[in-house]
């Protein structure tokens, strides 16, 4: 009995403890109630360029299990909510919890999404839930929790010429210029458009795609304005070569064949004139007037009136209507030019839109716009005055020994009587005397005589005189030149026995990080040379490499006589060491004295440079001047590569602005620009590569940008003011 009741007593008091302490063992640790809470979305919420076959990953704070029942994952499009792909998260295997990240699922689309295309994801709430007490994931149910853009295909279509204007086949005013719309935006590129006039192929106009006259670069429509006016009533053809123009991607635009696109032009608006002096006439008066008679009356407009010399296309006189010189009655126009000269051919052009309709101030005349619709010659004239001597040839000395003498005069001269005499100062022995009959006396009837005589030998360091008597020449009214008093015109002939000497070398000798490609040496000479051997110069590498040695092409500086260009065949290997040989006799002076030549290894040396690893950086890019642009990137460049103009896109101040030429050297890409940048502008300039791409010395190509910002002409600082008293 006793027993019993103290087995109750301690059964009651554990059964008190075991409820005042919330019972035995471990405590169990449980999930927040609101359910698993994204942490992170991949690709994240408004990402653009996301790749083609990408996998979408979401990771929650917590453990996460797939849910049950027909709660789905849904990836639409945001331009028309259609469905892309959807998942019925329960039972498809497409939506997979990562087995060692219990926090990661990933979905994995059955297909590739499309190119350049926005997308947007979906999730019903309980799709998931966490693992601890099955609290449900709430989703996503709009499109902003989780979008994303993938990346555009990439542009390998050719640029589509949509529309032109004049249309083909159809009709043109005189002064109409030409359309062309395209199916995308399109930049100048390389070559000329030809209008050429079917019946007339005379009448011709080839205008650079990259030129003023063309406008419109960049923007979906082109407008060719011809400098020239045509003619009316006339059909005219346009043609225009492949990679004429480029889209952004630096596809070419096919161009325009022969006959795919003419049109005819309309009638003249007022009429054809009859002139006066005919065209081709001849012996036409000195004093004369140019008339022009219209079948209708008209007014004056606006240009100039040239009247151009058929011999030289030099400006005999220039007109301006309006004025005086130009007269306009009724229909007729009275030109009065001033001071033709006798025996001479000449030309009459007239601007487009000098005279217009009385009656129709929108019609203009056409125009005159080639050398053969208006031509004439002149007569004798009443010319009492003799021809002057203008240059003579040699004017102070001359290398040479043989005899050859060059005159200019003011107008055509013809030989009369009497001979060129050339004798010895101060002593006066006569060296020559030529007959201005002779076959040694060339150029009678222009304004040049040449006097070339071979056999007659000059001796060096002799000073000589040249006397022309008083008959010698004439001009057409039979004025005579006055000749040339004793005194007038000498020359010596220098005695050269020096041979040309090193002034410069470019590189310098044992420079470093030289080009590899596109490689010109410079060699700057005391005194004027002349190639004698093209193939006397080699550059080679110095003895112990296996590099093969290279030929070059040789050339004298258009700008420097004194400066020889050699252009490197073919490209140098990077980091190595090259000498420059030169053949004796390879270049002389005038005079015929050879140069000794470079004959040995050390007397011209450089290295070539190395590349760096990876791609070309770009690290600066900034306005030269206030047209040119210039890209400096961290290593040398390949100077054979180099973009077409439409790889870059350059704006000013968001405007689209014209590249019309790129240039690569050393470690600069330089742009030039179709019209200067003024003060405090903004220009921006994006570069994608085409076929012919950026590089580095070694070749790999150097990365696209968009937008870069070039460093501009800062705009002018605000007056100085001294500070107050």
């Amino acid at each position: 009995m006793f027993r019993s009741r103290w087995m109750h007593i301690v059964l009651a008091l554990g059964l008190v403890l075991q409820v005042g302490l919330g019972g035995f063992g471990a405590k169990r640790v449980e999930a927040a109630a609101g359910g698993p809470v994204v942490l992170g979305k991949s690709p994240s919420s408004g990402s653009a360029n996301v790749p083609l076959q990408s996998q979408l990953v979401l990771t929650f704070d917590e453990n996460v299990a797939k849910g049950s029942g027909p709660a789905s994952i849904s990836i639409k499009r945001l331009r028309d909510n259609s469905v892309f792909e959807t998942y019925t998260v329960a039972t498809d295997s497409r939506v997979a919890i990562n087995p060692s990240s219990h926090n990661v699922v990933t979905i994995t689309p059955a297909g590739s999404f499309d190119a350049g295309t926005g997308y947007y994801v979906t999730i019903d709430s309980g799709a998931l839930v966490n693992e601890s007490n099955r609290a449900v994931f709430t989703g996503i149910s709009d499109t902003t929790g989780w979008n994303f853009t993938t990346v555009a295909a990439p542009d390998t279509e050719p640029p589509i010429l949509s529309d032109k204007m004049p249309a083909d086949g159809g009709t043109g005013s005189i002064g109409t210029s030409l359309k062309m719309t395209f199916n995308e935006p399109v930049y100048a590129a390389s070559g000329d458009i030809t209008i050429t006039n079917v019946n007339q192929p005379s009448d011709s106009q080839s205008i650079g795609a990259v030129s003023s006259a063309v406008t419109g670069s960049g923007t979906r429509t082109i407008v060719i304005t011809p400098p020239n006016g045509l003619q009316g009533n006339s059909s005219y053809r346009i043609t225009m070569p492949a990679g004429s123009f480029k889209d952004g991607a630096g596809n070419d635009f096919a161009g325009v064949a022969s006959g795919d696109w003419s049109f005819t032009t309309l009638p003249p608006p007022l009429g054809k004139p009859a002139l006066n002096p005919a065209d081709n006439a001849n012996g036409v008066s000195v004093s004369a007037k140019l008339v022009m008679t219209f079948p209708i009356n008209i007014s004056p407009g606006t240009g100039t009136i040239l009247i151009k010399k058929i011999a030289d296309n030099a400006d005999a006189d220039v007109l301006t209507v309006g004025t005086s010189d130009v007269s306009v009655s009724g229909n007729k126009v009275t030109l009065t030019p001033n001071g033709l000269l006798p025996n001479t051919g000449y030309y009459v052009l007239i601007d487009v839109g000098a005279f217009r309709s009385t009656d129709d101030p929108a019609a203009l005349y056409e125009g005159i716009t080639d050398a053969t619709t208006w031509n004439f010659t002149t007569g004798a004239g009443s010319d009492t005055s003799p021809p002057a001597m203008m240059d003579r040839k040699p004017s102070d000395t001359q290398s040479a020994d043989s005899l050859d003498l060059e005159m200019t005069f003011s107008e055509p001269v013809y030989p009369g009587l009497g001979n060129i005499v050339v004798k010895t100062v101060p002593n006066g022995s006569a060296a020559a005397s030529i007959p201005v009959t002779s076959n040694k006396v060339s150029g009678g009837g222009t304004t040049t005589i040449t006097v070339k005589d071979t056999g007659t030998k000059l001796a060096g360091n002799t000073k000589y005189e040249v006397t022309i008597g008083s008959q010698a020449f004439r001009d057409a009214n039979g004025n005579n030149f006055p000749g040339t008093p004793d005194g007038q015109w000498t020359f010596t002939v220098t005695q050269d026995n020096t041979k040309p000497s090193i002034l410069a070398l470019t590189p310098q000798d044992d420079a470093q990080n030289t080009g590899i490609s596109g490689v010109t040496l410079r060699m700057l000479f005391s005194e004027a040379v002349q190639i004698v051997n093209p193939a006397g110069v080699k550059v080679k590498p110095l003895t112990g490499t296996d590099k093969p040695a290279l030929t070059a092409t040789l050339s004298v500086d258009p700008n420097n006589d004194r400066q020889l260009l050699i252009s490197v065949n073919g490209t140098l290997a990077a980091g190595t060491d090259y000498y420059v040989e030169m053949a004796y006799g390879t270049v002389s002076d005038v005079a015929g004295n050879k140069f000794d030549g470079i004959l040995n290894q050390y007397q011209w040396t450089f290295k070539t440079a190395v590349s760096l690893p990876g791609a070309p950086v770009l690290t600066k890019a900034e306005l030269l001047g206030s047209s040119k642009i210039a890209l400096t990137y961290n290593e040398l460049l390949d100077a054979g590569s180099v973009p077409a103009n439409a790889n870059f896109y350059a704006t000013v101040n968001g405007a689209s602005r014209a590249v019309t030429r790129v240039a690569v050297s050393g470690m600069m890409a330089t742009l030039d620009l179709q019209s200067a940048v003024a003060a405090g502008q903004i220009v921006k300039l994006s570069y994608s590569p085409g076929d012919n791409p950026i590089k580095d010395i070694t070749g790999t190509d150097a990365a696209s940008f968009s937008n870069r910002d070039v460093r501009t002409i800062p705009t002018a600082p605000p007056p100085y003011k001294p500070p107050a008293a």
